[in-house]
């Protein structure tokens, strides 16, 4: 995803899921407001979860908003 800005909040997720290896995000913008329990999780079953690359200048998070690989 490359974005001017990306917020997420209101129990917003983004969330890759397979089966196997794999499940990469990767985020590039310069600002990220994460609010009200965001969750950004690369997840896998039976297999490695993928990665979670964010390039940012900024990330702005509440404290119940996680990242989960």
């Amino acid at each position: 995803m490359k974005a001017f800005s990306v917020r997420l909040g209101s129990v917003n997720r983004l969330l890759t899921s397979t089966i196997g290896n794999g499940g990469n995000i990767t985020i590039d913008s310069p600002i990220i407001l994460r609010l009200e329990d965001s969750d950004i999780i690369a997840n896998a079953v039976n297999g490695k979860s993928g990665n979670i690359n964010i390039t940012t200048q900024g990330q702005i998070r509440e404290l119940c908003s996680r990242s989960v690989w």
